[in-house]
């Protein structure tokens, strides 16, 4: 097993203004099973290869990914709800946000 560090990242508010705009439906997904279907296959795939798997993300994402879902990530970071004061709009944030 490898011994990297995997992160990834889940902004809930892109995913839901795209919803509630009706521009597309959950950040371009089909529908929000399939974007849930595909966050649980590349955790999972993701465990079978890395030991350290990370998930970044708002309180939403946590709830959804982590208590919903109950997927096996080693650490979850909600940092991201440091930007919910941001537009969905993606380009507004001008600077990297520190996990």
């Amino acid at each position: 097993m490898n011994n990297y560090k995997i992160v990834q990242s889940f902004w809930t508010k892109p995913f839901l203004h795209s919803i509630e705009k009706k521009k597309a439906k959950g950040g371009s997904w089909l529908n929000n099973e399939m974007f849930l279907i595909s966050n649980c296959l590349s955790v999972l795939k993701l465990k079978e290869f890395y030991s350290n798997v990370e998930l970044v993300t708002d309180d939403l994402g946590a709830k959804i990914l982590i208590d919903d879902l109950e997927l096996p990530y080693d650490k979850v970071n909600t940092r991201l709800n440091e930007i919910n004061n941001y537009s969905a709009n993606s380009g507004d944030i001008d600077h990297p946000i520190p996990i």
